[in-house]
C-alpha cells in the first residue's frame, strides 16, 4: 500500500530540511560574533586604560608585527616599554590584541608573501654613500631601506658609508663601491655633480645608481632621484609660519624674519619656496632682517649656535627664524632660549629631526613647527623602485612626483602628539620618533605588491 504524506507534515519537513543548516550556521556565527565582540570590548578597555594618549597606533602596529611573525614578543615588550607602557600592561595588551586579530591570509600577510619573491631579486649588495651621518634623517632613510628588504625576505646587504660632507671622501667611497662590484649604488644626498667621474665609471660597469635627495633628477648617469619634494614640504612650514606669526602678532605692520639657510643642492628649493611666498604682495607684512647663507654640515651645532647669537645681537626684536638645514633648528632653538628670547622669537624648521619633534610635542621650546616628509615611505619607496628597475620594467624618472610620491606634512604641537608619530629603528638599535603617514599601514601593501609582481 502506497503511503501518502500529509501536506502539512510534508511542508513542515521540507521547511526544516531547508533551514536546518542555516539555523545551525546562524547559531555558530552568532556565537563567534559574540566572542569577537567580547574580545573587541576587552581590547578597547586595555587600549584606553593602559596606553598613553597618542601611542595607540604604535602599539597596534607592533602587535600586528607579532601576529605576522615579523617581530618577537620580547621585542614588542621592549618597544612598548620605550613608549611608556609597563611590562605587565604590555603583556596583557599584546595577548588581547593577538587574540582579537584576524588571521592573516597569504594575500595580505607580509611574512607569508615574502617567500614568493623570485631568487633573482635576492642577495644583492647595495652600496650606500651617505652625505652626513650627522643628519639623523639620512640614517633613518637608510635604515628603512634595510627594514623593507628584511620584511620582503630579500636578504640584501647594505654597505653604508659616511662621507661627512667631504667631496674627496665621497669620490673615494663611490670608487670603492665600483671596484667592489656592488649590484646597486643608492646615493643619499650627495650631489651627482660632485661625483660625476665615479658615476660614469659605475655606468660603464653596468652598476645602476639611484639617488635620494641628490637633486639629480635629470642627471644622465643616474636611474632616478627620489624623496620628498623639498619645495613642497617647505611651502607647508613656510605657510604655517606666515599664518602663525600673524596670529601671534595681530595687526603688526612688519613681522621681522631671520633666515638661516644652506647651499646644499637639494635644500635650495626650500629657500626658493619661501622667497616665492614672501614676494607676494599679500605677504608684504614680513621683513627679512638678516640672512645667514650657509651652515657647515660638518659642524652644525657650533655654527648654528653662533649665527643665531649673531642674528639676535644685531636684531634683538626679530620675531621668527626660518631654518633650512635639518640638523640646525634644534641648536638654533636652544640658542634662542639661552638668550632669553624664547617667548618673543619663534623658530620654524624643515624636517628638524626626532629631537625637533620631541621639542614641538612638549610645547615649551621656541621651535614651534617643522615640515616633515615620511622618511619611512622614502626608504620603502626606494626599494620598490630598485625592484621595478631590476625586473626590466620601465621606471618613471619623475616617480617622486607621480607613481611614488612621498607624503609630507607640517608638524606642530597637535600633530606631534598624534598617533602618526611612531618609534622607528635607526643604526645601532636606537629608536627615534618620526612621522609616518597613515601610521605606516602601507608597508604591508608594499610587501604584498612585491610578492605579486616579482614572483618570477
Amino acid at each position: 500500500m502506497k503511503r501518502e504524506i500529509e501536506p502539512a507534515k510534508t511542508g513542515h519537513a521540507l521547511q526544516f530540511a531547508a533551514t536546518a543548516q542555516p539555523v545551525k550556521f546562524y547559531r555558530e556565527e552568532t556565537k563567534r560574533m559574540s566572542d569577537t565582540e567580547n574580545r573587541d570590548d576587552m581590547v578597547q578597555q586595555y587600549l584606553e586604560d593602559f596606553i598613553p594618549k597618542g601611542r595607540r597606533g604604535d602599539i597596534e602596529h607592533l602587535a600586528g608585527e607579532v601576529v605576522k611573525g615579523a617581530t618577537s614578543r620580547r621585542n614588542f615588550l621592549t618597544r612598548a616599554g620605550s613608549l611608556g607602557v609597563g611590562a605587565t600592561a604590555a603583556s596583557t595588551i599584546l595577548t588581547a590584541l593577538v587574540t582579537s586579530a584576524p588571521k592573516a591570509s597569504a594575500a595580505t600577510s607580509g611574512s607569508a608573501e615574502a617567500g614568493k619573491i623570485a631568487d633573482k631579486y635576492k642577495n644583492l649588495t647595495i652600496g650606500v654613500p651617505v652625505y652626513a651621518f650627522a643628519d639623523e634623517n639620512q640614517i633613518t632613510i637608510a635604515n628603512q631601506m634595510q627594514a623593507a628588504a628584511q620584511a620582503a625576505g630579500l636578504n640584501w646587504k647594505f654597505l653604508l658609508q659616511d662621507v661627512a660632507g667631504s667631496v674627496t671622501t665621497a669620490g673615494q667611497v663611490f670608487d670603492s663601491f665600483v671596484t667592489r662590484g656592488v649590484d646597486v649604488i643608492i646615493d643619499i644626498v650627495i650631489p651627482p655633480r660632485l661625483v660625476a667621474a665615479q658615476m660614469a665609471k659605475a655606468k660603464e660597469k653596468k652598476i645602476p645608481v639611484f639617488g635620494i635627495y641628490t637633486f639629480g633628477t635629470n642627471y644622465p648617469d643616474m636611474v632616478l632621484d627620489y624623496g620628498g619634494v623639498t619645495s613642497v614640504e617647505s611651502s607647508f612650514v613656510s605657510s604655517y609660519m606666515l599664518f602663525d606669526q600673524r596670529i601671534r602678532h595681530p595687526g603688526k605692520k612688519k613681522i621681522k624674519l631671520g633666515i638661516i639657510d644652506s647651499q646644499l643642492d637639494v635644500i635650495k628649493p626650500r629657500r626658493g619656496a619661501l622667497d616665492g611666498l614672501l614676494s607676494l604682495a599679500i605677504n608684504n607684512d614680513f621683513e627679512v632682517v638678516q640672512v645667514i647663507p650657509d651652515v657647515d654640515p660638518a659642524n652644525t651645532v657650533q655654527v648654528a649656535t653662533q649665527v643665531t647669537q649673531a642674528i639676535l645681537t644685531k636684531n634683538p626684536d626679530v620675531d621668527c627664524l626660518w631654518v633650512s638645514w635639518s640638523p640646525a633648528p634644534v641648536p638654533v632653538a636652544a640658542a634662542v632660549e639661552q638668550a632669553g628670547k624664547g617667548d618673543s622669537c619663534k623658530v620654524y624648521g624643515l624636517v628638524a629631526q626626532s629631537a625637533g619633534i620631541q621639542l614641538i610635542k612638549e610645547g615649551k621650546s621656541p621651535l614651534v613647527a617643522t615640515s616633515w616628509v615620511d622618511l619611512v615611505w622614502v626608504g620603502w619607496g626606494m626599494v620598490d623602485l630598485v625592484l621595478k628597475h631590476r625586473s626590466g620594467k620601465p621606471v618613471d624618472r619623475l616617480a617622486l612626483l607621480s607613481t611614488n610620491a612621498v607624503p609630507c606634512v607640517c608638524i606642530d604641537h597637535a600633530e606631534a602628539n598624534s598617533s602618526n608619530i611612531q618609534m622607528v629603528d635607526v643604526l645601532g638599535g636606537k629608536q627615534i620618533p618620526t612621522w609616518v603617514f597613515a601610521q605606516g599601514s602601507y608597508r604591508d601593501r608594499f610587501v604584498a605588491s612585491w610578492s605579486e609582481s616579482y614572483s618570477s
